[in-house]
């Protein structure tokens, strides 16, 4: 029995095909992984600092003391600071590039912390 040739160029376009779309799947999900491994790590750390600056300026409108809103000041300063780092920064700029293969959910977090590491773009020195 003779094999037909000429079919053997489609069966190649066929499993190239198919071979593209799982490499493309693998893509976005390592795209996904990389934004919820950011988010994760981000929002962790945000939550902390923006708790601690919460409570430090609860507790200067109260107290009223000098001491405490020399608190507040630094907690409020580290919360800026940690938005000055431009890797970062660049890292959502870098994940913001491929939000089409993101969930609706992590593009609107990178968005919103795309927004707060914008406004803190500045020389270290003069936060």
């Amino acid at each position: 029995m003779r094999v037909k040739t000429h079919y053997l160029p489609i069966v190649f376009l066929i499993v190239a095909a198919v071979a593209g779309c799982n490499r493309a799947k693998e893509d976005t999900m390592n795209w996904q992984q990389k934004a919820d491994a950011f988010l994760t790590s981000y929002l962790q750390e945000y939550g902390t600092k923006e708790a601690t600056q919460n409570l430090s300026y609860w507790k200067a409108a109260n107290s009223g003391k000098a001491e405490d809103f020399d608190a507040y000041s630094r907690d409020s300063l580290a919360l800026n600071r940690m938005h000055n780092d431009k890797t970062r920064y660049q890292e959502i700029q870098e994940l913001l590039n491929h939000k089409e293969e993101l969930t609706p959910l992590a593009v609107r977090c990178l968005a919103r912390a795309e927004l707060e590491f914008q406004a803190n773009q500045m020389p270290p020195d003069l936060m």
